[in-house]
C-alpha cells in the first residue's frame, strides 16, 4: 500500500486528521529510537 492512501485510511479509521496521524507516527518512531538507545 502506498503512503498517501494508508494515511487517508488511518485518518478515517481513527477519526483524526492526516496531520495528527503523521505526528503520532513521528512520536512513535522517536519513542522507539529512545527505547532502543536505552537498551529496551
Amino acid at each position: 500500500m502506498k503512503y498517501e492512501p494508508a494515511l487517508r485510511l488511518l485518518s478515517e479509521k481513527f477519526g483524526y486528521s492526516e496531520t495528527h496521524v503523521l505526528k503520532a507516527i513521528a512520536e512513535y518512531d522517536e519513542a522507539g529510537a529512545v527505547a532502543a538507545e536505552a537498551g529496551y
